[in-house]
């Protein structure tokens, strides 16, 4: 019997948690599952476009920091026309949105999809998780570390949580010399500077400050490298400065849709985040078969062998970026070694096995009816 899903999601811009559900919405398998449409809770953007792309309706609610009682009414009607099976929420707002909305009209099953560790939240926003909590039919983490936070920070019963690792497109993310020639001349990079690239959000979470410190400790003293940061957020305009302060050779190069020619371009990718889930931007990077320093986070450790797949650092360090990174421009065999033993972690890590997870999960509600 056909499964009808309707999908709930805080915001549609290019963030790894909208890019995964791309994938998701791509790689169902439309005999078993139908989805409805997807609702946001604040506007259409970026992803949403690539979403209706993929066949399935986006439908905007205009929230701006928290849901009124309006716009609670609003999405409440919206699900009631939609007459779903399952409602799948990704990430806290839409989350707790979506429990409140079962509590009122508990005429489907609740996913729910946290994505990030739930350790790093405010006190209030943990406490009105466990309130809700029981709303759900399942939590669907992307790794085995969010998991267990779940059950250890959240006390979430290990039978209501489940794993769908990311996964990556290995057709798409893998090693094009012609890319890298292309975005590394476009760049001004010649063959002899080592590039160092990260992808990501602009904001406090993935650390880019530190990244900057750690970068202008090496300066001079390392040969002859320049760095790039592909994306955009709110702190934009604060990197920006601290780099120029710095003197740092950091381009802030904004978004890009050839990602995979970009990690080609790279010599060394840098994941220097706060916290993390588990990374698709890092598993990229590692499917190109970038040599990357990553800070021990979360999913990271899911598949982290220091040493042998890539580097870690300590998180919250500039100076364990810098060491990391220091290494790695003085050591070309040991990027070479870290570039294929990088290529070889990200094919455990498929689209394939990421979509089976979340159709295994959605069975596994179904069954519960």
């Amino acid at each position: 019997m056909e499964t009808r899903l309707l999908y709930l999601i805080t915001d549609s811009g290019t963030g790894g948690t909208e890019k995964a559900l791309l994938s998701l919405l791509s790689g169902l398998d439309r005999r078993r599952f139908n989805p409805a449409g997807v609702l946001v809770l604040k506007k259409k953007r970026e992803m949403a476009l690539q979403w209706e792309k993929a066949g399935v309706p986006v439908f905007e609610f205009g929230m701006d920091r928290w849901p009124s009682p309006l716009l609670l009414a609003r999405i409440h009607q919206a699900i009631r026309r939609a007459k779903p099976d399952i409602v799948h929420a990704f990430l806290y707002h839409s989350i707790q949105v979506a429990r409140l909305i079962h509590m009122i009209h508990p005429s489907f099953r609740l996913v729910s999809s946290p994505r990030v560790n739930y350790q790093f939240a405010p006190r209030p926003a943990l406490w009105l998780d466990r309130v809700l909590r029981g709303q759900d039919a399942v939590a669907v983490c992307e790794s085995a570390a969010g998991k267990r936070s779940l059950m250890e920070v959240q006390g979430y019963a290990s039978d209501k949580v489940e794993v769908a690792w990311n996964g990556v497109d290995r057709a798409r993310f893998s090693f094009d010399p012609a890319g890298r020639l292309r975005v590394r001349r476009e760049w001004g990079i010649s063959p002899e500077e080592i590039l160092i690239g990260s992808v990501g959000r602009l904001h406090r979470q993935k650390g880019y400050d530190l990244l900057i410190d750690a970068l202008a400790s090496l300066e001079g003293e390392r040969g002859a490298f320049k760095a790039v940061v592909i994306g955009d957020g709110p702190e934009r305009e604060i990197l920006e400065a601290a780099a120029l302060r710095q003197s740092v050779p950091i381009r802030f190069a904004g978004e890009r849709s050839d990602i995979p020619d970009v990690l080609s371009a790279f010599d060394i990718y840098i994941q220097s985040s706060r916290y993390e889930g588990l990374s698709n931007a890092l598993l990229e990077a590692m499917s190109v078969g970038c040599a990357c320093v990553a800070t021990a986070v979360d999913g990271t450790l899911d598949f982290a062998q220091d040493g042998e797949n890539l580097l870690l650092a300590r998180p919250g360090n500039s100076s364990a970026l810098a060491l990391g990174l220091g290494t790695l421009l003085e050591k070309p065999a040991l990027r070479a070694r870290l570039s294929g033993n990088a290529k070889i972690t990200a094919e455990k890590f498929t689209l394939e096995r990421m979509i089976q997870g979340f159709h295994e999960a959605y069975d596994h509600v179904r069954s519960l009816s």
